[in-house]
């Protein structure tokens, strides 16, 4: 799989650390990004009859399939104290917006085909409303990533909802962004990267992009091992921050230290 960046030189934007960096825009830098995969087993206790729930396509959504969790676990959650919860009022006013909001983006992920071995599950950072496309060739547009905190939104839906689907879209978002954002070995491990056209193509590599708080709600929920680890792997950060200052270009830290 050919790993290079998209373009060989900058498009206007070297005054901004949304930028294209020498060397900072390859995934195989740390060799750090990785697609891990999910087998799924279950056992029953005789023959099933022929259903719909035979092909993989079926599985999860048929009737006789088990629920993988039920809506118990909202009330528990927002006992224990696990996730912040909003206010009922604000909750309240804001429901017929929040869900015309999430039946929007479900829509779009089948309508936009956003698939693919790294894009599964993530979406797009904003809309084009005069080419009425969504942007997928300005720097520091195309996949969101987790720039505009939409684990927790899709995770904050599914505890105020119950839905089955909204959890697999939620899943979904979570295994991709924590994975192919995130690097897990090698000088920037426990960053996560900003995007352009590719998912990791910004030379700006940032603790808010791989920040725990993200993934917390799937590993509490379901717990996960390779989120646990990915988690553990954020006591890390701070050792790489002081390395690859995110603002080195456009506001360095140190003065005289804009280059690595």
């Amino acid at each position: 799989m050919d790993m290079r960046h998209y373009d060989l030189v900058a498009h206007g934007l070297a005054a901004s650390y949304e930028d294209v960096q020498p060397g900072m825009s390859t995934a195989l830098r740390s060799f750090a990004h990785q697609r891990a995969h999910a087998l799924s087993r279950r056992i029953l206790s005789a023959n099933p009859r022929h259903c719909r729930c035979a092909g993989p396509s079926g599985f999860g959504s048929c009737p006789c399939s088990p629920p993988r969790l039920n809506t118990f676990i909202q009330p528990v959650c927002s006992e224990s104290g696990a996730f912040p919860i909003v206010r009922r009022r604000s909750r309240r006013l804001s429901k017929k917006g929040f869900d015309a909001v999430l039946a929007y983006y479900q829509k779009q992920v089948d309508s936009r085909h956003w698939y693919g071995y790294w894009q599964f599950g993530d979406f797009m950072h904003s809309y084009s409303s005069a080419r009425h496309v969504w942007h997928y060739d300005w720097g520091g547009h195309a996949w969101d990533n987790t720039e505009l905190g939409v684990p927790l939104w899709l995770w904050y839906s599914f505890l105020r909802t119950g839905r089955g689907d909204v959890f697999r879209l939620a899943e979904a978002h979570t295994r991709n962004t924590s994975e192919t954002n995130v690097y897990s070995i090698g000088p920037m491990a426990g960053l996560g990267s900003r995007h352009n056209v590719v998912k990791w193509g910004c030379g700006s590599k940032e603790a808010r992009i791989s920040q725990a708080a993200h993934w917390r709600p799937y590993y509490y929920l379901t717990t996960d091992e390779r989120t646990g680890d990915i988690m553990r792997a954020m006591v890390q950060t701070d050792e790489a921050i002081a390395k690859f200052d995110p603002m080195r270009l456009a506001s360095p830290q140190i003065p005289g230290r804009a280059a690595l």
